[in-house]
Order: structure tokens, then C-alpha cells, then sequence
């Protein structure tokens, strides 16, 4: 049973704080453009990874991560741990919102 809304998972300490700061504005758009969505934040490391296969467990096959890399890194390990669907049928958009490090 798909479910046609996006599953949005953020990590409110991407950043250093910047994922539950920016998360008003971030969902503010999403609602003025129109996006079916429902979301969770992640309470813990490896929490995504859960939502993710949560998430597919209950249809939803279009992720939005909002965080870093790691956050972005779990949701993938999440895609490829589920076996409810193959990992081609989920379509993952991000929205950056980590600190990252600067090089140099």
C-alpha cells in the first residue's frame, strides 16, 4: 500500500542546532508549494535509520532528509536495510541544513 505523501525526517542537532532552528521555515514551504508531507525528528544516532525503515514498512516511498550528511548517510543505510520494496522505488530528496567542515 504506497502512501503518496513524503516521509520528512530531520535532525534537530544538524548543524548545531540549525535543523530544529530552520525546521518553521523549511516546513512553511513546503506547505506554500503545495508538498503532502508528514515528518519526525530524530531523537537519537541511528534513529533515521529506523524512521527510514519505518517509513517504508508504511508506503511511503519519497524521503526528504533534513540535516547533514550523517542524517542523510542513515536514511540510505535505512532504504537499503527495508526489504518491503526494492531500494530503486524510493526516491530521496535532502534539504542541507548540517554544519559541515571546511577544508583548508
Amino acid at each position: 500500500m504506497e502512501n503518496n505523501s513524503w516521509k520528512v525526517i530531520i535532525n534537530p542537532k544538524a548543524g548545531s542546532g540549525r535543523g530544529h532552528r530552520d525546521w518553521p521555515v523549511i516546513k512553511a514551504l513546503l506547505e506554500e508549494n503545495g508538498l503532502k508531507f508528514d515528518f519526525e525528528f530524530t531523537r537519537k544516532r541511528y534513529h533515521a535509520v529506523e524512521l527510514t525503515v519505518s517509513a517504508i514498512n508504511e508506503g511511503y516511498t519519497k524521503i526528504i532528509a533534513v540535516g547533514g550528511d550523517g542524517t542523510v548517510n542513515e536514511i540510505v543505510n535505512g532504504i537499503f536495510i527495508q526489504k518491503a520494496i526494492p531500494t530503486t522505488n524510493v526516491l530521496l530528496g535532502t534539504i542541507a541544513v548540517g554544519y559541515g567542515k571546511r577544508l583548508g
